[in-house]
Parts: C-alpha cells; sequence; structure tokens
C-alpha cells in the first residue's frame, strides 16, 4: 500500500522545482503567399501552469479572440498548450508568439513568412 504514495511524493518531487516552457511556432499548412493560414504556437514543459501568451504581427499586438485552448498535464508533472494565429502571409511580415512565465522575463518566438524559418530569445531572470 506505500507504492502508490512512494510514487505520488517522486512525482511530486519533480514538479516542484519550476520549468522553463519550450516553444515551437509553425504554420499548420504549406505557406502560399495571400491564402489564409494557421501559425501554431506549441508550448510544452512548463511548471506551474500559469502562463500568458500573445501574438504579434511585424511587432503590433494582434487581437486574438482566445489566446490559448485548455492547459494538458504532461505524464512528468509538467504542461503543454497550443495557441493559434490565423494569419494571410505576405512578404515582408514577421510574427511572434510571445509566452510571459514565472521562470522568464519573456520567452519569445518569430515566424518569417519571408524566409520561413525560426528563431527564438529567451530572457531568463
Amino acid at each position: 500500500m506505500l507504492k502508490p504514495w512512494a510514487d505520488a511524493v517522486s512525482k511530486l518531487n519533480k514538479v516542484m522545482h519550476l520549468n522553463q516552457p519550450e516553444m515551437i511556432v509553425y504554420p499548420r499548412d504549406e505557406l502560399i503567399e495571400d491564402e489564409e493560414n494557421t501559425l501554431v504556437c506549441f508550448i510544452n514543459k512548463f511548471y506551474p501552469p500559469a502562463l500568458n501568451i500573445s501574438w504579434t504581427k511585424n511587432n503590433k499586438e494582434v487581437a486574438v479572440e482566445n489566446p490559448f485552448f485548455k492547459i494538458v498535464s504532461n505524464s512528468d508533472g509538467t504542461f503543454h498548450v497550443f495557441s493559434y494565429l490565423n494569419f494571410v502571409p505576405k512578404q515582408g511580415d514577421i510574427y511572434s508568439c510571445t509566452v510571459k512565465h514565472e521562470t522568464l522575463k519573456s520567452f519569445f518566438i518569430f515566424f518569417d513568412s519571408n524566409l520561413r524559418y525560426e528563431s527564438n530569445h529567451a530572457s531568463k531572470e
């Protein structure tokens, strides 16, 4: 009877420390200029589960009706979430998904619709 308790304590010990999120941004479909698409921002392996997500286009905040769906727990006690932004790719546009979490001052992922690459920059507290 001690095993379930020991497993619970072990899992709790793993998540008691703060975990910085891992992020990636990618388009749902192949990029075709002037065709509607969706950018996906996947945030994973963060703890605790509280965070804020925002999107920008060319350094201006974009209003998103629901910046993320339900935060889901991972088997290791951390969490993950997806955020979506509908957009129409245009030459020169740069989008970013910004995450604020207590383990970071801020965390940015950029998506450049010209070069079709991702780069990230994290600022630690």
